[in-house]
């Protein structure tokens, strides 16, 4: 199957996301930014009682926490992004490039049916699905899109 055509049909949860990293609504943004810390992931997603509250990314934290210390103790409710868009577990990958380009998402929540927290998918996911997938055409890529290489280079 094609490339892109594989990106048109496989469902984000063939991608093998690990668990979510979640947090309780009402907790502190210190103890959000520990959580944030002590996983390798990204983002904390806002979860109550199963159900998709908000996410807090790097990049709030980078912009509403650093610096002010005085956010430390304040719920983590004043820092999330509150209904963030979210992706079905099965959307497409080419659908979640597409949501996560237009809205210049790093990381999106993916709901089951019953609107529950499964996973947060990041750009980083999508790259390695890419890489183990399609090997031969991400390696033979040139540096530069444009660039045409007039005769074969290398070994």
């Amino acid at each position: 199957m094609s490339f892109h055509k594989t990106l048109q049909v496989t469902p984000i949860k063939h991608i093998g996301l690990p668990a979510p990293t979640i947090i309780s609504p009402g907790s502190t943004v210190g103890e959000g930014v520990e959580l944030m810390r002590g996983v390798s992931g990204a983002c904390a997603l806002v979860v109550d009682d199963g159900k998709l509250l908000g996410i807090v990314t790097e990049r709030d934290v980078m912009n509403k926490v650093v610096g002010h210390p005085e956010m430390l103790p304040k719920p983590i409710e004043e820092i999330m992004s509150a209904n963030p868009v979210a992706l079905s577990q099965n959307s497409t990958v080419s659908e979640a490039i597409e949501i996560m380009g237009r809205g210049h998402y790093r990381n999106v929540p993916v709901i089951d049916d019953e609107g529950r927290a499964t996973a947060a998918l990041s750009v980083h996911a999508i790259v390695q699905f890419i890489i183990e997938h399609f090997p031969q055409d991400v390696s033979n890529l040139p540096p530069r899109p444009e660039q045409h290489m007039p005769t074969p280079d290398g070994a």
